[in-house]
């Protein structure tokens, strides 16, 4: 019959524990990962999303501006 040391025992439950450890580690840091990557996109898309309307509504307010300025021009140009 084949008997264990209780040092071969107990250096084999280090190493599970060691292993289980850094299994925890592992997971714990691919979902941190994955936190950090989910909030840096919804701030991106946040942020696109805010410079598009800035950026819209520039444009819009130059447009009417540019429209009024040449209806102004036009009637009071044309007036006898």
């Amino acid at each position: 019959m084949h008997c264990r040391s209780p040092l071969n025992h107990s250096t084999e439950n280090v190493h599970l524990w060691w292993l289980a450890g850094t299994a925890h580690t592992q997971i714990a840091y691919i979902s941190c990962s994955c936190h950090v990557a989910i909030v840096l996109s919804l701030f991106n898309v946040s942020v696109l999303v805010k410079t598009r309307k800035y950026v819209s509504g520039v444009i819009s307010t130059m447009f009417y501006a540019y429209h009024f300025h040449n209806y102004n021009i036009h009637n009071y140009s044309s007036s006898p």
